[in-house]
């Protein structure tokens, strides 16, 4: 049930050595590629990255945050065409982004999603521009987030109860 598969995914930081098996790739880019969109113009598109190396470099992509891409045995960066999503492509890759996450929960990886979007390496590169140059991404395309995905390494404790409730009937406040 989804609802189970939303209590128990967490952010994972910490992955071991194995490797994301092919199919289960497939299985999580044909989940985004399933995420809604507006108007069902699906302007997302999305690298994946196995390469050692490639990994070790997009751990740089900001001073902090972006370390378990070092670690993890896949990297996922999420884009959207901005020709093709005016005006919403940057929620179309969020909720492409999550989708996959969900789906590596559900296949019992773990996921961490590393924040691009108005982020800077520590040189004072812009987050996005150093992904677009490490990973050949033309100019139009939004760079929202690269997940870490693998198998994990850790067991993050349960979400904290909030003191207040979130919910409101009718009005907020109510």
């Amino acid at each position: 049930m989804f609802l189970d598969l939303a209590e128990r995914r967490r952010s994972i930081r910490k992955f071991t050595d194995e490797p994301v098996d092919i199919k289960d790739m497939d299985l999580i880019a044909e989940a985004a590629l399933n995420a809604p969109s507006a108007m069902n113009r699906r302007p997302v598109e999305f690298v994946m990255v196995r390469d050692p190396k490639t990994l070790a470099l997009l751990s740089e992509l900001k001073p902090v945050g972006s370390a378990p891409l070092a670690g993890a045995a896949l990297a996922i960066a999420v884009l959207a065409d901005t020709e093709n999503g005016k005006g919403t492509y940057v929620h179309d890759a969020a909720i492409a982004a999550i989708t996959m996450q969900y789906a590596a929960a559900d296949l019992g990886l773990g996921s961490c999603w590393i924040h691009v979007d108005g982020a800077r390496t520590q040189d004072g590169i812009e987050s996005a521009e150093y992904v677009r140059k490490l990973l050949d991404v033309p100019d139009r395309y939004y760079v929202g987030c690269v997940l870490a995905v693998g198998h994990p390494a850790e067991t993050p404790a349960a979400r904290k109860e909030r003191a207040d409730s979130p919910r409101h009937d009718e009005r907020f406040g109510q």
